[in-house]
């Protein structure tokens, strides 16, 4: 016999969804083999992970039976196959349904007591009803008996059933799918069709001696059309319509359906033959002939005359011619409100079936698990329970430095894949990933620390994030940090953060603000806590660092001892994050106040003292805020005070910006920015044109 026992990978290429895979009929921790179907084909399987997902082998293993007690169960009538499928969608939850197998499945769901195998049925019939399939679905569902799948098929066919009675699969159904379709109550038929329609099914195979009881199912059944009636009419004479071509058009914004035509007769003849045509431009829709058994020879009357459904268009011109034991400590329930993820997680710390007791923390808890759960997850157990450790041979491992909480968390995720992470569990909860590599857990750290990045949290995230080294969330939070650290270095968390974590700011090479902003931030984190000694070096780190700014600058207007005022003729919103000013003062420090309006809105109301190095000399200076966002079409002004001096403020003020959005046609787009100061500025001699630069990353 080919050899079934095979080992588990653990790599970077395998998951613990692929692991499950591979234990399905491996002899590797196995505890019980199926002899399946005549040629007695072996089957390895593994009760835990059957009994979790089925209360047929929930009993069969802990009641009172043979197979409780031997490690062999024969199933004699079952095809080892069919078998071997059911084995993976237990394992796995994966199966594949097709139209052809749908019914075994199902069977073998029902004698297994899969409640969920059989929800999932359910679904794929329901996805399954089509134009195409339905009669077939309808007739398929009889043994599953599923209400909403026939509910759904018989609206289907009793929408169009002249298209149906023709389809091929309707001479293959079965007696009982025939009579609930000659049972509707309403459908877009007459009893002429229905009639025809139980000619063609009674014509294939023996099915005379049912004919008669069929037909008169017709003829008892009181029905109504599954459509309402539009009245047309053709040309009026003195003695009634004539018999001309009918023209319509379908004045309606939505397509409506065209099922059939009442058309009236008084004809002295039994039987009276029509052609009936629809077209729509010189399109043939519909092409049938009608042989109608008249009923009132001589009686004006009405013959209805249904045809597969036709889908009107609006606005188009049509013409007709007429023509689911032993008491467990915690037991697994099997009934309507449970599901196999119940299960398993009532199997977390359960005694039933277990076969190693972990002994937890100081206090030594004792905390209940199952070896063929915790080696299809994890390297770590794999390795301790298949390698030459003493916790292969014994049934009780001790963790004494693990937290017992914390070791259940763990081990809820390995059963049940669901985990709660919280910004105060989630070093923990990697620590204990890490050391018992779980890989695909610590994945799961990284997603969650990404998607916690925002304006309240981002220092945060970003100091949690030195011991896991994620790159991406370091990337992604001095991303966010730079550019708008102002608003940051004013947050609680920056006092809260390490050095490692202020080093990596202070280390940008483009950040909105200046070294100053930088100086006092360093000031701010130094003075909480016994941090004076780390100071001079970060300080040093400042001064030697050349970094630029991580936006653009847009320059304008010159010598304005007045209040600017501009409009963003943009149609994206730009970001403001500062002002350059040009001062020549005449004392060590000039004290700046700077204050920005959006109408009667106040954004920004900061003071600056400047150290001034340089007596009597033009210098710039860089004073950033907080990210201002300038909306499109809305007017702003920019006032620039000197509380000594006002007219010792000269020169350019050049705005540091950063636009939100891609330009596309950077020369045109840009002008536009401040088109409207610049039209307001242009009649000065002394003030210069709009000089304008976007951000890198907008190009």
């Amino acid at each position: 016999m080919k050899r079934t026992d095979q080992e588990l990978i653990f790599n970077e290429e395998t998951s613990t969804a692929m692991r499950k895979r591979s234990m399905v009929n491996n002899e590797f921790f196995a505890d019980v083999v199926f002899v399946v179907g005549p040629e007695k084909k072996r089957i390895f399987a593994h009760k835990l992970l059957l009994v979790m997902s089925s209360e047929y082998f929930y009993i069969m293993f802990n009641g009172n039976f043979a197979e409780s007690k031997t490690g062999e169960v024969v199933l004699e009538e079952d095809d080892p196959d069919l078998f071997l499928t059911i084995l993976r969608y237990i394992y796995t939850d994966e199966i594949n349904f097709t139209l052809e197998n749908i019914r075994d499945i199902y069977n073998s769901a029902k004698k297994f007591m899969l409640t969920e195998l059989i929800a999932l049925v359910k679904e794929y019939m329901m996805k399954q009803i089509n134009e195409g399939s339905v009669l077939r679905i309808l007739n398929e569902n009889q043994p599953y008996g599923f209400p909403c799948v026939t509910t759904k098929c018989l609206e289907v066919i009793s929408d169009n059933p002249t298209f149906y009675f023709k389809h091929e699969d309707f001479r293959k159904i079965d007696r009982p799918t025939l009579e609930m379709i000659l049972n509707l109550k309403q459908i877009n038929c007459s009893d002429d069709n229905l009639q025809n329609a139980l000619e063609i099914w009674a014509d294939c195979g023996e099915r005379e001696e049912e004919f008669v009881n069929l037909w008169k199912l017709i003829r008892d059944q009181k029905r109504s059309y599954n459509c309402s009636e539009l009245r047309l009419f053709g040309q009026r004479r003195n003695n009634g319509y004539q018999p001309v071509d009918l023209e319509f058009t379908l004045k309606s914004q939505n397509p409506v359906s065209l099922y059939g035509l009442g058309m009236f007769i008084a004809s002295p003849s039994k039987q009276v033959s029509v052609e009936l045509k629809i077209f729509q431009g010189e399109n043939q829709l519909v092409a049938n002939k009608y042989d109608v058994a008249n009923k009132f020879v001589d009686i004006t009357h009405v013959v209805n005359l249904f045809f597969e459904k036709v889908v009107l268009l609006p606005y188009c011109k049509l013409v007709m011619e007429k023509t689911r034991g032993r008491k467990l400590l915690q037991e697994l329930n099997f009934n309507e409100e449970t599901s196999t993820a119940m299960r398993k997680r009532s199997m977390v710390n359960n005694e039933f079936l277990a076969d190693v007791v972990f002994v937890v923390g100081p206090e030594k808890k004792r905390i209940f698990a199952h070896k063929l759960l915790l080696v299809m997850s994890s390297e770590y157990f794999y390795i301790m329970f298949n390698g030459n450790f003493a916790e292969s041979k014994t049934g009780e491992v001790v963790l004494e430095e693990d937290d017992p909480d914390l070791f259940l968390t763990i081990l809820r995720y390995i059963y049940t894949d669901e985990i709660n992470f919280t910004l105060e569990n989630i070093r923990d909860i990697y620590n204990s990933a890490k050391k018992f590599m779980l890989t695909e857990l610590s994945a799961l750290v990284k997603e969650y620390m990404m998607k916690q990045i925002n304006e309240g949290s981002v220092l945060r995230i970003l100091n949690e994030n030195q011991p896991y080294g994620f790159p991406c969330v370091t990337a992604k939070c001095l991303e966010v940090i730079s550019d708008n650290p102002t608003f940051y270095f004013k947050h609680e968390d920056l006092r809260k953060i390490d050095r490692p974590t202020l080093e990596m700011i202070l280390n940008l090479k483009q950040i909105n603000c200046s070294d100053d902003n930088l100086e006092n931030a360093l000031e701010i984190w130094a003075g909480c806590g016994e941090r004076e000694e780390e100071f001079v070096n970060l300080w040093k780190l400042i001064r030697d660092q050349k970094r630029s700014y991580n936006c653009s600058e847009l320059c304008f207007g010159l010598n304005i001892p007045v209040d600017l005022e501009f409009m963003v003729n943009s149609r994206n919103p730009m970001s403001l994050y500062g002002l350059r000013i040009f001062i020549k003062p005449s004392s060590n420090m000039v004290s700046i106040e700077l204050k920005i309006f959006q109408g009667e809105n106040q954004l920004v109301a900061n003071k600056y003292d400047i150290a001034n190095r340089r007596i009597g000399i033009t210098q710039s200076a860089d004073l950033f805020f907080e990210k201002v966002v300038l909306l499109p079409y809305y007017k702003y002004k920019i006032n620039v005070t000197n509380s000594d001096r006002m007219h010792e403020l000269r020169g350019a003020k050049q705005v540091q910006m950063n636009n939100l959005a891609v330009i596309q046609r950077i020369g045109r787009d840009l002008m536009n920015v401040l088109h409207g100061f610049y039209e307001n500025t242009r009649t000065c001699p002394s003030r210069p044109t709009v000089v304008a630069r976007v951000h890198r990353s907008s190009i």
